[in-house]
């Protein structure tokens, strides 16, 4: 694949309202190419109604949660998941942590196949009028825990949707000089680095698809202008699928959040630099003249 495709990306559509603003203003008045949407967020049913019918040129992928906010499956399926309110047993980073540990327990395993496939059929269901999905990504990226994606490769042959994303963000450290990213993210980068070599090797045995490489990890929740634009020049030689990710947001008064222990990331400020470099021309500019070509999982299907 010798061209540059360039994916930009907005994870956790439907998580919150905030991020619902950011997302349509992203994609309406700015160059976002792409997002996912989350079926247990609480601003989900705004985000089927009201952004993804005005945002047609949309890509529209599954953000699988298994960490955070409540199960859709009913709580009785998956037990060793959800309380019986369907409240996520372990969130955040220890639910990531737990369930990369626990891949010997096949209950487990059957349980979380489960949801999964609730969390598709509730998106699929919700929006009928949309056609297929074109991609998987998940939550803090939970997908990536191997034996999850393997149970998400057989989800996505079955469900017919062609890519899922694998978070392998090659190392650009010309981009330390603009911004340093913050030390809990290199834990959870090495982390998921060793997840994609397996997941590649994975998908491999499958007729799936997936992006290149990815960059927006070690520098989440800080994918400003300034840095989005010198990752686009010091990669500017690689070729293949490139996803960059933000989240994008508005900060706006919201009824209720998911998790309390999130309410500093979903206030914070930076979602809306990251807006910003969604709609900014500099960014427009450097994309074209490093010779990207913007695009999405769904226009990507078609080559």
């Amino acid at each position: 694949m010798s061209q540059k495709y360039l994916i930009f990306h907005a994870d956790d559509l439907g998580t919150q309202y905030g991020g619902n603003e950011g997302i349509f203003e992203a994609a309406a008045n700015g160059f976002l190419t792409s997002t996912s949407i989350r079926a247990n967020g609480v601003a989900f049913e705004d985000a089927c109604k009201r952004v993804i019918p005005a945002c047609p040129q949309l890509g529209l992928g599954v953000h699988i949660c298994l960490n955070e906010g409540n199960v859709i499956a009913p709580p009785h399926l998956v037990p060793l998941l959800a309380d019986k309110a369907a409240h996520f047993l372990t969130i955040g980073a220890m639910g990531f942590v737990r369930l990369a540990f626990s891949g010997a327990n096949k209950e487990l395993r059957k349980q979380v196949e489960i949801e999964m496939r609730y969390q598709i059929e509730a998106i699929k269901n919700a929006l009928r009028y949309y056609g297929n999905l074109d991609h998987i990504d998940g939550h803090q990226h939970i997908h990536a825990i191997p034996w999850v994606f393997k149970i998400l490769l057989k989800l996505a042959q079955e469900y017919n949707i062609p890519f899922i994303r694998i978070p392998y963000e090659p190392l650009v450290y010309q981009i330390f000089k603009i911004h340093l990213p913050k030390l809990i993210n290199f834990g959870h980068y090495w982390n998921l680095q060793l997840y994609s070599q397996i997941d590649k090797r994975n998908m491999e045995k499958t007729n799936m698809k997936s992006n290149t490489c990815f960059f927006g990890l070690l520098h989440t929740n800080q994918m400003t202008e300034n840095v989005v634009i010198s990752l686009l020049e010091n990669i500017k030689q690689k070729e293949g699928i490139i996803e960059f990710l933000f989240h994008p947001a508005k900060i706006v008064q919201e009824p209720h959040y998911l998790e309390k222990y999130l309410e500093d990331f979903y206030l914070s400020p930076n979602r809306e630099k990251e807006l910003k470099s969604c709609c900014s021309q500099k960014v427009r500019d450097a994309i074209s003249i490093f010779n990207y070509e913007l695009t999405n999982y769904k226009n990507l299907q078609l080559i």
